[in-house]
């Protein structure tokens, strides 16, 4: 199981980091150069070292795992992954940091029962709740793909019969623990906040409305696609907003949001389309309404 993930973002929080707050972090920073160069076996010693220094530096145990298993060292990394769960001074964090590594890798089952294990120590997690979700939902599209066979979510006999109500069920209470936490500050940010705030849970809503609308239960998913433009402004949920209000007939609400998909320019430049061309998107999607904008 060989997996060329560089745990990169653990990188931004060395100096708030709940197990080395007293550390010297020298060797943990020059370790993540080295990984983020491939060079795992240098990474490794440096990391070694830092944990010496530092035998609760709980990142540089779950660093150190993750240059294991691009070295096809797996039980050395699962070893490491341990270590840092034993050394942990916040145990959920941990956990969901080493979800991610097999999540990222598309290793759903093992990222799931970790999620779930999160649980047991705090069960108002709501981000367990939402990956284990996201879990189940793309394990299941891993096996319709797999299948090299034309699959329709609405009549997939394991979605229909348990899967999605299931995947819904675990959006649900990861959306109520993310409100009854972050209710007052969401609803307290200017309209530039809300853009500029990358430190939300608007993809619970997101994906929610993701399933939601491929069960063509579009008015909830347009419901939903609200929700997360309050939380936080994607260029893609203003496109998907204004998608499932012309499915159900809001045609006035279609035509903003797709103006405005048109005219929000990411700053990666990464998009499928030009300026120019979503303008144009645009006005075609409008003028199909009988909207003028």
């Amino acid at each position: 199981m060989k997996q060329q993930i560089i745990l990169f973002t653990f990188l931004s929080i060395i100096s708030s980091s709940y197990g080395q707050l007293k550390c010297d972090s020298f060797y943990f920073r020059k370790a993540i150069e080295f990984q983020g160069n491939n060079k795992f076996d240098k990474a490794l010693e440096l990391y070694n070292k830092q944990i010496k220094v530092c035998p609760d530096f709980s990142e540089a145990y779950i660093n150190r795992a993750v240059c294991y298993f691009n070295l096809d060292k797996i039980d050395k990394g699962k070893e490491s992954f341990n270590a840092a769960i034993l050394h942990s001074k916040d145990k959920p964090t941990t956990l969901s940091q080493i979800a991610g590594f097999y999540f990222t890798g598309k290793f759903y089952d093992t990222a799931f029962d970790i999620y779930k294990s999160i649980l047991t120590i705090d069960s108002t997690y709501s981000e367990a709740y939402f990956k284990m979700g996201r879990c189940k939902w793309l394990k299941r599209l891993q096996e319709l793909k797999s299948s090299h066979q034309d699959y329709d979510y609405t009549t997939d006999k394991v979605f229909v019969s348990f899967l999605k109500d299931e995947i819904l069920g675990y959006y649900k209470k990861a959306i109520y623990f993310d409100s009854v936490q972050n209710f007052a500050k969401y609803k307290s940010r200017n309209e530039m906040e809300v853009f500029r705030d990358m430190n939300t849970n608007y993809e619970y809503y997101y994906f929610r409305a993701v399933v939601k609308q491929n069960f063509n239960d579009f008015k909830g998913a347009l419901q939903d696609y609200e929700s997360s433009l309050v939380i936080h402004v994607t260029i893609s949920t203003y496109y998907w907003a204004a998608y499932t209000a012309k499915k159900v007939g809001e045609n006035e609400k279609a035509c903003e949001y797709i103006q405005r998909w048109a005219h929000t320019m990411s700053i990666l430049r990464d998009e499928q389309y030009n300026p120019i061309q979503k303008v144009e998107i645009a006005d075609k999607f409008c003028k199909e309404l009988n909207i003028k904008k």
